[in-house]
């Protein structure tokens, strides 16, 4: 997923990584525009409504104080009303969205339930279950956030940032704590992800293929815990169950940025006055700079371009434009020097 926030006015551009998929223009002011192939369709909404695409590219969801409208991007589907896009509105927040499931929690009356739904037969819940009033949302993929919590974050904030509604469903409880949940049966799934006294930042990623099983993408979830000193601990998590589990970093005061299938932490070391980064993945069990021994090997750097969970993107001392990989530094691709321009010297 790309965000963009570069049209001015503060209105806001989101795309999925497949090059087919639609394109979510948001609207400072309120309202949005769903860009494909074919054109743009708008969508009237309020600002403080939350428009997001599915994960799968599919659909698109409006979400409005209580209630949450699911839209059908299909071209050829029917059903709209004046013309619009097919669409459904059911009660509550949405948390997921996978297919053809959709999760959503509903307060009424001080009572508050998560429930899944099958949109192609949307009038009975699959499943209900009763959820404590005491909530909070996950954080946004790709975002860098503090590490330690401070406020919580709210159901919907995440999905403000990324303009993605998640295909995992997670839910906290101020008793047990973060937990996945099965989407199409409301059951956790595997085991509990962070207690509710851990100081720890989570998120679901898009599919995502890792070094420990490169032909099979799936979705992840990422965790960063905090220690009282500020040492990090990354997790990643399969189906509820531990993918990979990092050692402590060194303790400090951390900003993390939870993408793909690793964790980018920016900060100061505790005995340091030096800012720098530190990143964590699969690929090993400590945290080390950026890039690894494979960068430290290259070409000097002249400066940096970028940097995420996937690359970063460098210019080298032989005015390359160099990508590597930023768990362990392998060149994913380079571009060569520009020609250079003969000088024209005076007569």
């Amino acid at each position: 997923m790309t965000t963009i926030d570069a049209l001015g006015d503060g209105d806001t551009v989101h795309s999925l990584p497949e090059p087919e998929a639609p394109v979510l223009v948001r609207r400072e002011g309120g309202g949005a525009e769903l860009l494909d192939e074919l054109g743009a369709r708008h969508l009237e909404a309020a600002p403080e409504d939350v428009i997001a695409l599915a994960a799968d590219g599919t659909r698109a969801v409006h979400a409005r104080a209580t209630t949450t409208e699911v839209l059908t991007l299909d071209r050829t589907a029917s059903g709209g009303a004046d013309g619009g896009l097919p669409s459904l509105t059911l009660d509550g927040t949405p948390l997921a969205l996978d297919g053809d499931l959709i999760v959503l929690r509903h307060c009424e009356d001080g009572t508050c339930r998560l429930s899944g739904h099958d949109l192609t037969a949307p009038a009975d819940p699959l499943w209900t279950l009763l959820d404590a009033e005491e909530t909070r949302g996950t954080d946004p993929a790709g975002a860098e956030v503090p590490a330690r919590l401070g406020q919580a974050p709210g159901l919907l904030d995440a999905v403000r940032t990324t303009g993605v509604l998640p295909s995992i469903p997670l839910r906290f409880d101020p008793a047990q704590g973060w937990v996945q949940l099965d989407i199409a049966t409301g059951f956790p799934v595997g085991r509990i992800l962070a207690a509710p006294e851990e100081e720890c930042r989570i998120t679901t990623t898009a599919p995502t293929a890792t070094a420990l099983d490169p032909l099979h993408a799936t979705p992840l979830v990422l965790t960063a815990c905090s220690a009282e000193d500020g040492a990090l601990t990354a997790t990643a998590f399969r189906e509820g169950e531990v993918l990979w589990e990092s050692a402590p970093s060194p303790p400090g005061e951390w900003s993390v940025r939870l993408d793909g299938d690793t964790v980018l932490a920016t900060g100061t070391e505790a005995g340091t006055d030096v800012p720098g980064e530190i990143v964590a993945s699969g690929q090993r069990g400590d945290w080390a700079a950026p890039g690894g021994e494979g960068v430290r090997q290259a070409s000097a750097f002249t400066s940096r371009i970028g940097i995420d969970g996937a690359a970063m993107v460098v210019t080298n001392d032989s005015g390359q434009l160099v990508a590597y990989d930023t768990a362990d530094g392998t060149n994913l691709w380079t571009l060569p020097s520009p020609p250079r321009t003969p000088r024209c010297e005076a007569p």
